[in-house]
């Protein structure tokens, strides 16, 4: 066997299992990282906590190297390369995007751009560099336990309508927790209860009453989710389990029995309270319609993996740039698309992970990703059938299942900032602890000694205090944006405009902070007595925002609106907005919404021909449609 990644003993180096807790800390705080003042609540917030505790991570392993304690890693070609070639293509879709600006961070909400994936390698290493034994592995899959119960016993709140929190976001009759969105949590009890399972088989007596109670919660409220992506995860890690955990007990026919009498007496329990045949029988339908594809969501699903599928065509090599999904669309969208048809929509993404990066990163990217997490799950699997200690060996295949689990989730939804992070974590996690046990059946090829020390602690001291900083960076801007929405709320639009400036400086990378500012300058001018001025600056920014970032029809029309009154002051020609109009229609020609505003904008600068034109393009759409 040729172990894919072993990292040197600079974790032995560390106080104890430090490392192992900084990271189980890091899985019990995020998924509860909630930020009310800020503009975006729920992701952000985790984005920035992560980067927080990598930075803080890195940090640790730069004082430790300074100290001379341990060596830089050890990593091992068949590892060693698809992560290199993870970075590369990230970086070289980055270079090509046709938003290079937005590929950095991502789309707002989801954040999946080139720095974000270089924080998620980070954690990958520093995952790998403090899980070393068995008692680390079992800490960091613990922290997992710790939060996936909790948020699953919030989530159970939510359902007996006791929830003190509006959640705005959550579907009528679903529960999202923490999170606000059913299918993420989905996600990530699919990743704990994996990751439970492997303490619980291979667990203390002492913890096990413990950690049945925790599973037996976060299997109900997983299922309440009513997530079929969430389900098939879940079965996709139940299979892994049962296969492997398995291996080596031995049943007896009173054994089979029992757990099959123990089942039958639960269904007919459950069958007979009204409430349970109401869950059930949902149930039902929801997995009935999985396999309909007129139903609205699978129909629309699979259009979007159409729409996918051709953005991947045309830039095989590299993709559009990450997150460039959202970007892309209005090109590639079509009339009759189910679930979309003529909406004025921005799907977020292609809503399965693999297609995403196919679009993304392109083939280079999305080859890149299935070979690192295939490597990940091989030297897993290979270091588990080395290993003579249960416990070990039950938590490697819990980390197997909960990294197989959450893929499959993503299969068909799409990672986002709030639990991407889980996977980084848990193949780090892995990966460490397989590879500490490879070691020490001297099975390991030579290892490309890389950097030396020195240069390790400087990088992982650079690394850290760019990742602090950069988290500070994103909370900060999100908080003047935030304190910039409440601003205009009550009509103070000279503070919303300081804001949104100050939002924009401390992240240039947030398209939506300059349409917020453009949009406050705009609404200024309507009440202000400098009203040119104020014309002149909101057409600055939308000039930056088109400049900056790739233009879409909303901020074309914006500009176009903001020329537009500025021509009717000044008594000069409109040809110049009639031109943005007409690049705003032709950018998404199949948007209704997009359609009418142009046809109400030319009515309004006394262009009563091209109206009427638009018009009728538009009720050719609604006919269409």
């Amino acid at each position: 066997m040729r172990p894919l990644l072993i990292v040197s003993d600079i974790a032995g180096a560390l106080s104890g299992a430090g490392g192992a807790l900084w990271l189980a800390l890091l899985a019990v705080v995020v998924p509860l990282v909630v930020v009310e003042p800020l503009a975006d609540q729920l992701v952000l917030p985790r984005l920035a906590a992560t980067a927080a505790f990598v930075g803080g991570g890195l940090l640790w392993l730069a004082y430790m190297a300074a100290r001379g304690k341990g060596q830089a890693w050890s990593l091992r070609p068949a590892v060693f390369l698809p992560l290199l070639a993870f970075i590369i293509a990230n970086v070289a879709a980055a270079a090509f995007a046709v938003d290079r600006r937005a590929s950095l961070l991502g789309e707002s909400e989801r954040y999946q751009g080139l720095f974000p994936s270089l924080l998620y390698v980070a954690l990958f290493l520093v995952s790998a560099t403090f899980v070393r034994t068995r008692r680390d592995l079992s800490i960091v899959l613990g922290g997992l336990f710790v939060a996936g119960t909790t948020v699953a016993g919030y989530a159970l709140i939510q359902q007996l309508g006791l929830d003190w929190i509006h959640w705005v976001q959550i579907p009528e009759g679903r529960i999202g927790s923490t999170f606000g969105q059913p299918d993420v949590l989905g996600a990530f009890l699919v990743a704990s209860l994996a990751a439970t399972a492997g303490l619980l088989a291979g667990g203390a007596s002492a913890w096990r009453w413990p950690l049945a109670v925790g599973t037996a919660v976060m299997v109900v409220a997983l299922l309440l989710t009513w997530s079929r992506a969430g389900w098939i995860g879940g079965a996709a890690g139940a299979v892994i389990l049962a296969v492997f955990l398995m291996r080596g007990v031995r049943w007896t026919w009173f054994g089979v029995l029992c757990v099959l009498l123990g089942l039958i007496l639960g269904g007919a329990l459950f069958a007979t309270v009204p409430q349970g045949r109401g869950v059930a029988s949902r149930g039902a339908e929801r997995v009935v319609s999985a396999t309909d594809f007129t139903d609205t969501s699978v129909a629309m699903r699979l259009g979007l993996w159409r729409s996918a599928l051709e953005m991947m065509a045309d830039r095989p090599a590299f993709g559009g740039g990450q997150d460039s999904f959202p970007v892309l669309f209005s090109k590639y969208r079509w009339p009759s698309q189910p679930g979309i048809g003529t909406d004025n929509v921005r799907p977020e993404s292609a809503h399965n992970i693999f297609l995403d990066m196919g679009t993304g990163t392109g083939l280079l990217g999305l080859g890149a990703f299935v070979w690192l997490v295939g490597a990940v799950l091989t030297v897993s699997w290979e270091s588990a059938s080395l290993c003579s200690d249960r416990r070990l060996y039950c938590g490697l295949v819990g980390s197997i299942a909960a990294i197989v689990g959450y893929v499959s989730v993503l299969f068909f939804g799409f990672a986002e900032g709030m639990t991407t992070w889980v996977l980084w974590l848990l193949m780090g996690a892995a990966v460490g602890a397989g590879g500490s046990l490879a070691s020490s059946h001297r099975q390991v090829a030579t290892a490309w000694r890389w950097p030396p020390r020195w240069a390790f602690g400087a990088t992982a001291l650079v690394g850290g205090f760019a990742a602090l900083v950069w988290a500070a960076t994103l909370v900060g801007g999100d908080l003047a944006a935030g304190e910039a929405q409440r601003a205009a709320s009550v009509g103070d639009l000279e503070g919303a405009v300081r804001l949104s400036r100050r939002a924009s400086t401390l992240n240039p990378l947030e398209r939506q902070y300059l349409l917020d500012r453009g949009q406050y300058e705009y609404d200024l001018a309507a009440v202000s007595s400098e009203s040119a001025a104020w014309l002149e600056r909101s057409e600055a920014t939308y000039e930056r925002v088109i400049r900056d970032f790739a233009p879409d029809a909303y901020s074309l029309l914006m500009l176009a609106s903001v020329r537009g009154e500025l021509a009717d002051l000044r008594a000069e020609p409109m040809e110049d907005v009639y031109r943005l109009l007409e690049e705003a229609v032709a950018l998404d020609s199949y948007n209704l919404a997009v359609r009418q505003e142009v046809a109400g904008m030319y009515a309004w600068l006394g262009n009563e021909a091209m109206s009427q034109f638009h018009l009728a393009a538009a009720e050719d759409l609604m006919r269409g449609n």
